[in-house]
């Protein structure tokens, strides 16, 4: 096994405004900062859109925070979390994509990625509007890139873990699914 696969609930019912204010005031306990604390210093943020935390969770020093999405995207988020003050406590390195369906490995490589380090994936928001085919591509590099220790956190929009095959694509490829604070 890779590592773990943390599965969440989805906070598709809160609003933009309500799920931007939350994210930006870490929790206690938050599993990513956990993650993080424990060793995993590269983060990978797959087409986050507008989640803030690559830029305003408290990330212990020496951590790296990839974030992959659309220029545009990443153009918008940029200049709003500059004007609103915002100052990362990790280095994060925007790395532009046009579709996940053409993202490679190689631009994350060249946005400095080390592929000898295991690495936390955040893959909230996606995978369980992916078809299998889609999500099965995309686990695949994913997973090619990851080593040993790694992690992945998504979520399942009708929990517990009733969407269009995440859980059995993320065994396939050698994650171990876990449901968000139960260790199972």
């Amino acid at each position: 096994m890779l590592g773990q696969a943390v599965i969440t609930p989805s906070a598709a019912h809160l609003d933009r405004k309500h799920a931007f204010d939350t994210m930006r005031r870490p929790a206690p306990g938050d599993p990513l900062i956990g993650a993080a604390e424990a060793g995993l210093r590269q983060v990978v943020f797959v087409a986050p859109e507008l989640d803030p935390r690559p830029y305003v969770l408290p990330w212990p020093a020496g951590t790296t925070v990839f974030v992959l999405d659309s220029p545009s995207v990443l153009e918008f988020t940029r200049t709003t979390l500059a004007a609103a003050g915002t100052a990362s406590t990790a280095t994060v390195r925007a790395v532009p994509v046009g579709t996940l369906r053409r993202w490679s490995a190689r631009r994350l490589m060249l946005a400095g990625f080390d592929a000898t380090k295991p690495t936390l994936w955040i893959v909230e928001g996606l995978l369980p509007f992916l078809s299998r085919d889609d999500k099965d591509e995309l686990l695949q590099d994913i997973t090619a890139l990851s080593r040993s220790r790694s992690q992945l956190v998504s979520h399942s929009p009708s929990y517990p873990f009733q969407d269009s095959g995440t859980l059995d694509v993320l065994k396939t490829h050698g994650w171990q699914p876990t449901r968000a604070g139960t260790g199972r």
